[in-house]
């Protein structure tokens, strides 16, 4: 999402394809955090990963992502939510994670 922010900040066209990968390493023997407690609520911590390395890849038309951006973060969560908890991120925990993300709270509330 700050990738987005950035693009359209520069004013990249909308109708370019964004192609975004993103590397999970060093992950043997750890259990899935987060510091953040509006996430936490979302991890089992039931087990450690015995993967080493995870790889998520998403590509999208910049001026599409505010209409995928649940579908687009949890493409690039699902691999790793379930190499730790043999799970996916359910659809309401994404949308409530996306939409805290794309408009979190006023820090005056």
């Amino acid at each position: 999402m700050h990738c987005v922010a950035f693009y359209r900040s520069v004013g990249t066209p909308s109708n370019t394809n964004i192609h975004f990968t993103i590397e999970y390493t060093s992950l043997a023997g750890r259990k899935l955090s987060t510091k953040f407690n509006s996430i936490n609520k979302f991890l089992n911590r039931g087990r450690d990963s015995v993967e080493q390395r995870q790889v998520g890849v998403i590509e999208f038309e910049l001026g599409g992502f505010d209409s995928k951006a649940k579908e687009l973060v949890k493409e690039l969560c699902d691999p790793l939510f379930y190499l730790f908890d043999s799970t996916e991120i359910s659809d309401q925990h994404c949308e409530r994670l996306v939409s805290g993300l794309l408009h979190p709270p006023s820090p005056n509330r």
